[in-house]
């Protein structure tokens, strides 16, 4: 039997409309809005993942993330994007050229 999926306490329903709003990533935004949902009305993951058109591990991965880290579960890069910083930068790239 599947668990009732509930967040902690540690923003107010309007804190968690402003992270909606401000997201620029729409999967940042697809995590405020699950914790939104979630808070709201504690329901199964499979049930929230279908009205939101995630899937059911989105949404128990965006929940424990939010549980166990709090307001700084989703304002890290994410994966892959930290790649850019072993690049060369154009001026070490055109000094090692040269």
């Amino acid at each position: 039997m599947a668990k009732v999926s509930k967040v902690k306490d540690y923003m107010s329903f309007e804190e968690i409309r402003v992270r909606i709003r401000a997201a620029k990533d729409p999967d940042q935004q697809m995590r405020w809005q699950i914790i939104y949902t979630v808070a709201a009305d504690p329901r199964k993951a499979t049930i929230v993942a279908t009205q939101l058109g995630g899937s059911k591990w989105l949404v128990s991965s965006a929940v424990a993330q939010y549980n166990r880290f709090g307001q700084k579960a989703f304002c890290g890069p994410g994966r892959g994007r930290h790649r850019s910083r072993f690049h060369l930068s154009y001026p070490h790239l055109h000094g090692n050229l040269a």
